[in-house]
């Protein structure tokens, strides 16, 4: 996952997983928010090194059904 955030341009350690589930298909999806406050929806193979897809949400995550777990995120990122 951090290989995979890298390969996205985004930091690791200046980021924070809002959302995370295992699809049951060998993929997860989540959601990550970074500390300059840019949002992704992402699915990844748990083997692999790289997204299979990543949306970049910063624009419209209010309307999404994350909205809480990304203002916690959002949150803990600026403390």
């Amino acid at each position: 996952m951090r290989q995979a955030l890298r390969n996205q341009d985004v930091q690791p350690d200046h980021a924070a997983l809002a959302e995370r589930c295992e699809q049951g298909n060998g993929s997860e999806f989540g959601v990550v928010v970074t500390a300059d406050g840019e949002v992704f929806q992402f699915s990844i193979l748990s083997e692999a090194h790289d997204f299979a897809e990543w949306i970049r949400m910063t624009d419209w995550w209010p309307s999404s059904p994350y909205r809480n777990s990304i203002e916690v995120a959002l949150t803990l990122l600026k403390t």
